[in-house]
């Protein structure tokens, strides 16, 4: 279950508001146009409040007074566990401690059509800074860069009506992008408030265009940059858009055709493993749990500290001990 308790110990309630938002915001300042009505006057305001940091917007019959908790509610017509959710998938966050059937909740909050996140990417070559980043991981981008491009600036709608720019390039903060097929996921690894920003879905899958037609074993990794990891080791490997994203049944039902053996391998913290075995048991496929060693949680970690041939032992070690554990309990 995502608790507002957990999420706010890795977040601030400002920090939250400011990711969807989309920007840095002042305090007590009657400057900004409510981007959920025809609003030209920007006189909306965010202040604290009982230590709740509140947007607030006083224009006739719409009285809105919402914490950063409510204001995804509104914003995306949802109730008040899918905001939670929302918020712990966007800002990854992870803060699942069980994996316990989701809260029903109802909404009080108004509702509103929801609407696709727009990007407009520019996008500029590889540079020297690009190569260290993804070398230090062991990933050679010329065997990445069918997916991922290294992103000059971008602007977003976020969800509204007009762009504004969220970003430009600088060495201390790169920006990439994934590439999907009308979908993007940007991706800033330096950055604390702003690492992720998509308007994917579920059924957008990291490398799933790129795997043959049928092969032996397909790994499904937490991420895309551990994908890659696999990639560099020879392994057949795809990704969702999070480890609490379920990949749909339709996909994996053609994979299971296409392959003759699919491991899941997330992340070795509780989270990782909670969702691993949770999907592993629903989807009827493998789970290979990473052990815990040189303080290192995921692939691309193991990849940077002990380098690429050691972590891929240590995962065909992991699918070896996942086989005798199967034939133990067939017997």
């Amino acid at each position: 279950m995502i608790l507002k308790e957990d999420i706010l110990l890795k977040a601030t309630e400002k920090e939250i508001m400011e990711f969807y938002w989309g920007g840095s915001l002042k305090d007590n300042k009657a400057i900004y146009k409510n981007p959920m009505r025809s609003d030209s006057a920007g006189t909306c305001y965010f202040k604290w409040s009982n230590n709740k940091y509140i947007f607030t917007d006083r224009a006739r019959g719409i009285d809105a007074n919402f914490d950063c908790f409510k204001y995804v509610m509104w914003y995306y017509g949802c109730g008040f566990y899918e905001a939670l959710c929302r918020i712990n998938e966007d800002m990854l966050l992870n803060t699942v401690s069980k994996l316990l059937n989701p809260i029903n909740t109802t909404s009080n909050a108004p509702k509103r059509t929801k609407r696709k996140v727009n990007f407009k990417i520019k996008l500029r070559k590889w540079n020297d800074e690009d190569i260290t980043y993804w070398n230090r991981f062991g990933i050679n981008i010329k065997n990445i860069e069918c997916i991922v491009k290294p992103v000059q600036s971008y602007k977003s709608d976020l969800g509204q009506v007009s762009f504004r720019k969220m970003y430009d390039y600088t060495k201390e903060d790169p920006c990439y992008v994934y590439i999907f097929n009308s979908s993007y996921k940007l991706y800033r690894p330096f950055s604390e408030k702003y690492k992720w920003r998509s308007n994917t879905s579920s059924s957008d899958i990291f490398g799933l265009k790129q795997l043959p037609h049928f092969g032996k074993d397909l790994y499904i990794a937490s991420g895309g940059k551990d994908m890659f990891c696999l990639w560099e080791m020879g392994f057949n490997a795809i990704a969702p858009q999070s480890e609490s994203s379920k990949i749909p049944i339709s996909i994996i039902d053609d994979l299971k055709v296409r392959f003759d053996n699919i491991y899941i391998i997330y992340d070795n913290d509780n989270t990782g493993i909670a969702m691993s075995n949770k999907f592993a048991q629903d989807l009827n496929i493998t789970n290979i749990i990473l052990p815990e060693q040189n303080k290192c949680k995921d692939i691309a970690e193991f990849c940077q500290v002990i380098g690429i041939n050691n972590t891929k032992n240590i995962i065909l070690n992991g699918k070896s001990n996942t086989r005798s554990i199967e034939r133990t309990n067939a017997s």
